[in-house]
């Protein structure tokens, strides 16, 4: 079975399980999903992302969206078993780098240009910002 949920910024989580066992957790592109699900279940619970891979040609299955109840058959199914985990080894499953990092990315790649660009004096600077799209909005003083 194949879960896919939006995450935005035109992409996709998607999900690949075999019954209660995950086999991998990513982050796609709609392409991507169409190429990973061959031969499976689509299934999504939201409208949104439905559309988007019918775009692709991909048929999806539309299911309710899940409750926190619904967790609790495998919860007591584990505790009933004796089956916990250690919380202290428990790690987080990021799948897509946090706003801060991309911008904070963005900033330093401008500033690089923006020193380099100083030794190339004002017309360096103005061609510098008008390729980040500052020149329209800022005059450089000097």
């Amino acid at each position: 079975m194949h879960a896919v949920l939006d995450a935005g910024r035109g992409e996709f989580y998607y999900g690949e399980y075999v019954g209660r066992r995950s086999l991998r957790e990513v982050l796609m592109s709609g392409e991507e999903v169409l190429g990973a699900a061959v031969g499976g279940v689509v299934v999504a619970c939201e409208a949104k992302v439905a559309e988007g891979l019918a775009g692709l040609g991909l048929g999806v299955r539309m299911v309710d969206e899940p409750l926190a109840g619904d967790a609790l058959s495998v919860a007591l199914g584990r505790i009933e078993a004796g089956e916990f985990d250690d919380a202290s080894t428990l790690d987080a499953n990021y799948l897509r780098r946090t706003d801060m990092e991309i911008f904070a990315k963005a900033a330093v790649r401008a500033e690089n240009l923006y020193v380099g660009a100083s030794a190339l004096g004002t017309k360096g600077i103005a061609a510098q910002g008008c390729a980040l799209g500052w020149y329209s909005t800022r005059r450089w003083r000097l």
